[in-house]
């Protein structure tokens, strides 16, 4: 993280232009409230880049989205994917990570990526150094609540 040097600030929604989507494929249900999100976000006007993370022994639902794997890190964490190279070099004015429990490829992502907002579930005080926003919902592992706090959340930042 500290060879990162990607401009952090919040932008306002109105502003925004493009939106970057980070998540882990777990089952259809998730993959499902994802999809409906960035149908809102492209209501919205705004351009919505998705890369989710397949881990083995998940199936892939549909392959709209990209997606990438642990084999794309080498064993230090160095990124080996070209399109995962290219989704940390697109600069979001947000990027959602949409998971409720983070993963060290996720967090690899937030760290070097270079949005300007990252928003994320706040899980403890020491993901903080990952994400400009936090959102903390009352139950912790409502996937669907978490997404509507975002998108309202971002709404306020208009």
């Amino acid at each position: 993280m500290r060879k990162n040097d990607a401009s952090r600030k919040t932008v306002s929604y109105t502003e925004a232009k493009n939106i970057g989507i980070l998540f882990t494929i777990e089952n259809r249900e998730k993959h499902e409230k994802v999809k409906s999100l960035i149908k809102t976000l492209k209501e919205d006007g705004k351009t919505v880049d998705v890369l989710c993370l397949l881990l083995p022994g998940k199936e892939n639902y549909d392959f709209t989205f990209d997606y990438f794997t642990p084999k794309d890190f080498s064993f230090f964490g160095q990124v080996t994917s070209e399109l995962v190279a290219s989704f940390n070099d697109k600069e979001f004015d947000y990027l959602i990570y949409l998971d409720i429990q983070p993963d060290i490829f996720a967090e690899n992502i937030l760290a070097n990526c270079r949005a300007k907002c990252r928003i994320g579930k706040f899980v403890n005080e020491q993901k903080s150094p990952f994400y400009e926003l936090m959102i903390k919902t009352q139950e912790t592992q409502d996937l669907q609540l978490f997404i509507n706090e975002v998108y309202h959340y971002l709404k306020v930042l208009s």
